[in-house]
């Protein structure tokens, strides 16, 4: 056998071999976006962006029968038991015997003023969905970060 063979032969094998590897990479990467692209296509089915859960729970005691009576400073001390009282953005009172409490990052507090009945909503962002947004450069609102 002469040397040109046994070089063209050994390149052939390399050539396979690399081929090979290559195929696979690239098989995976089309099945990641075949696979993101569905979820991004099917929004209204679910939402990719994030995933909200309310827990309910009674918050006990009296509260203060003038809205003005609500402060920042009670605001803050109903936030304390859900661990948010660093993140409180504002409250408002959207009905009569309803205060909405705005969290960073999404998430909100509801509270009906009259029965002590609360819903809170943690805003948690969805890490498929994060990869899917990622992988096809969609910000939603016009977010400039990932």
């Amino acid at each position: 056998m002469s040397k040109e063979k046994r070089i063209s032969g050994k390149f052939r094998k390399w050539c396979h071999i690399l081929h090979r590897d290559l195929s696979f990479f690239f098989a995976g990467v089309i099945l990641i976006y075949a696979f993101s692209g569905i979820m991004l296509n099917h929004k209204r089915d679910f939402n990719s962006d994030y995933s909200i859960t309310q827990k309910e729970y009674r918050i006990a005691g009296n509260f203060p029968k003038a809205k003005a009576d609500f402060s920042k400073a009670y605001v803050l001390d109903l936030l304390d038991d859900l661990g948010e009282h660093n993140n409180y953005t504002q409250h408002y009172f959207p009905k009569e015997n309803t205060m909405k409490v705005f969290i960073k990052g999404g998430s909100s507090l509801t509270v009906n003023t009259e029965t002590g009945e609360a819903y809170y909503e943690p805003e948690l962002d969805d890490l498929l969905g994060h990869f899917c947004r990622v992988a096809h450069r969609h910000h939603p609102h016009g977010a400039c970060h990932a």
